[in-house]
């Protein structure tokens, strides 16, 4: 065939017609790609919005329930300082039963001696 033949323009012009197709088609997939990140960026903004609404929220909760662990923790605190001075004020059964073994033993050691 004749390079300068009657097919070349048809090529060219069929060429340059493909190729405007396909930049039609790359530009509308970019401007779609565009369009869904937009509406990503919108949908991640607004759930972290919510997300920080719920965690300042959940901190007031979580801080005041601190507050009264603490509270109760203080109270359980007196109390067991408390009992343990009440504890510390009554006599050891274990001195007296000590005391009473070591009187039986000596009564044992003078009817025996």
């Amino acid at each position: 065939m004749d390079p300068n033949g009657v097919l070349e323009p048809v090529m060219q012009y069929g060429f340059a017609g493909i190729a405007s197709a396909l930049l039609a088609a790359l530009i509308w997939i970019v401007k779609m790609f565009i369009g869904s990140m937009k509406e990503h960026h919108d949908a991640v903004v607004a759930l972290t919005k919510t997300t920080m609404m719920e965690l300042h929220e959940n901190t007031s909760v979580i801080t005041s329930a601190f507050a009264k662990v603490h509270e109760s923790h203080d109270k359980q605190a007196a109390v067991l300082d408390e009992l343990h001075d009440k504890l510390l004020e009554r006599p050891c059964i274990l001195d007296r039963e000590v005391a009473l073994a070591i009187q039986k033993q000596r009564e044992r050691d003078k009817s025996v001696g």
